[in-house]
């Protein structure tokens, strides 16, 4: 009559949670989240500088660059006044050495 056994388990007995997770564990895992959310927030932050730092780096890069390039442009100003100078003086010596050798 009675071969079936019935056997009951000790979830239906305690309800849908078997084993209640100890206060510790909580614990635990609450601090691992915290201390993860801090990590996360700090690497955040430093990306968040490392960016910063980049794009002022890149601003000085571009006003050095323009002055650089301003300083060119006076250089090779000079450079053709020179040259204009210089060659205006090789013409000057060229005509008075014409000059005196036609009075030899």
């Amino acid at each position: 009559m009675f071969s079936q056994s019935t056997t009951l388990t000790s979830s239906a007995v305690e309800g849908p949670r078997a084993n209640p997770v100890p206060e510790q564990i909580l614990y635990q895992h609450r601090l691992r989240r915290e201390r993860n959310n801090i990590a996360v927030r700090k690497s955040w932050d430093k990306a968040r500088r490392r960016i910063l730092l980049t794009q002022q780096r890149a601003l000085q890069l571009q006003e050095e660059n323009q002055k650089l390039q301003m300083k060119i442009g006076q250089l090779t100003q000079e450079l053709d006044t020179l040259k204009h100078i210089l060659s205006q003086r090789h013409l000057q010596g060229a005509q008075e050495g014409a000059g005196q050798e036609s009075r030899i």
